[in-house]
């Protein structure tokens, strides 16, 4: 009697297999080495974004590789739950796409997670432009007790220095025979990886700067117009010549409301607090940290002022604002659109059509990076469901 062999599922293992190996390829070349050139200040070649600097440190490479390192370690947190990816997520566009972060121990602070895609090209960091620099912020989280909640810097460096892997890299990054593990040498390496992580390249890019005229539907032709012309909005958020950050980098109050004995009462906390205190007010005091930029200069012209965010990416980095209190996309037009006009004294009225097409233009700056993440994640949850 003829034995009848099973069918051979050898073709659909070898599909599977073929769909895992390339969504895991995607998935490390977005979330573990860099998917860009790297250099002083920004990647060459990028559509929609300034040209590259030239660097001369022949270190740099091995200093983004530290920085990557510490930015991924939780060990660096006092309860070692907490890196700087957890609320800068590669896979959620270096964001949270939480309301506000939450550091150790689920302690949430009072202001939404801005994305760091980019942030090479910012001029001041934090919403309040506290630090001028990627070095000057870099420490902060480290040791604010919403955050890391380290206490001091010497404990950052013990934690550091308890890893012989970390005390080569940092002789290897900074040439140094002595202790290399510094303060100042954790900033810089976090500092050269966050310079790594820029994202242009999006169906507006290619369109505008890249002169591909069909990549970009009608819809978003019309919200472009819409955008530069009707809306205003590119007062703040800037598009050149031949490039756009979308942002101004300035600071401006959207909403802002009128002094109020609240509003009074937050002042007098600042006023009796040291300095060297105030920024874990901010984190922690939900009345001090809407006055915004006044934090920081103490003028009152500067109440309720925020740093504009830049637009790319806006599509998958709800909740919005600086307290992250608007939840979609099109609540955000409607929103900043009510603001600009009553600021300008001047009603800006849009057409529903006017509107729809505006946040379709907005939609059309999702970045290629970010793009090719979105279709990564989408191709793990397609395999996931079809194994279900």
């Amino acid at each position: 009697m003829a034995i009848m062999k099973p069918q051979s599922r050898g073709p659909h293992i070898l599909r599977r297999w073929q769909l895992r190996c390339a969504v895991c390829l995607l998935w490390i070349a977005l979330t573990v080495t860099p998917a860009l050139p790297r250099t002083d200040v920004r990647a060459d070649g990028i559509l929609g974004l300034p040209k590259a600097t030239a660097t001369s440190d022949p270190l740099r490479q091995k200093k983004v590789r530290l920085g990557e390192k510490l930015f991924f370690d939780a060990r660096l947190s006092a309860d070692g739950s907490v890196s700087c990816a957890t609320c800068h997520s590669p896979e959620k566009e270096f964001t949270d796409r939480r309301r506000t972060a939450v550091g150790i121990a689920e302690l949430r602070g009072t202001r939404n997670t801005p994305s760091l895609l980019n942030v090479v090209y910012a001029t001041s960091l934090f919403w309040d432009g506290r630090a001028d620099s990627l070095e000057s912020q870099a420490l902060e989280p480290f040791f604010n007790p919403r955050e890391h909640g380290l206490a001091s810097p010497r404990e950052l460096l013990q934690r550091i220095e308890a890893d012989r892997e970390y005390v080569t890299a940092f002789r290897d990054a900074f040439g140094s025979r002595e202790t290399p593990v510094t303060g100042a040498n954790v900033a810089a390496a976090l500092a050269a990886y966050q310079r790594t992580l820029v994202d242009g390249n999006s169906a507006f890019d290619r369109f505008q700067f890249g002169g591909e005229q069909t990549v970009l539907s009608a819809a978003a032709r019309r919200g472009y117009n819409v955008f530069v012309g009707l809306g205003q909005c590119a007062a703040c958020h800037t598009v050149s010549r031949d490039h756009a950050l979308f942002t101004d980098n300035q600071f401006h109050a959207i909403g802002f409301r009128a002094m109020g004995d609240e509003m009074r009462g937050a002042i007098e906390r600042i006023r009796r607090t040291a300095p060297e205190h105030v920024r874990n007010l901010v984190s922690a005091d939900r009345g001090v940290a809407a006055l915004g930029r006044f934090v920081v200069t103490r003028k009152i012209e500067d109440l309720g002022k925020f740093r504009t965010p830049s637009l790319r990416n806006v599509a998958l980095t709800a909740p919005y604002m600086h307290d992250g209190g608007i939840e979609t996309l099109e609540e955000a037009v409607e929103h900043e659109l009510y603001y600009r006009g009553h600021t300008n004294g001047s009603p800006i009225v849009l057409t529903p059509q006017e509107r729809d097409d505006l946040v379709t233009f907005l939609q059309s700056l999702t970045g290629a990076r970010a793009d090719m993440q979105r279709r990564v994640q989408a191709g793990l949850a397609n395999t996931q469901r079809r194994e279900r």
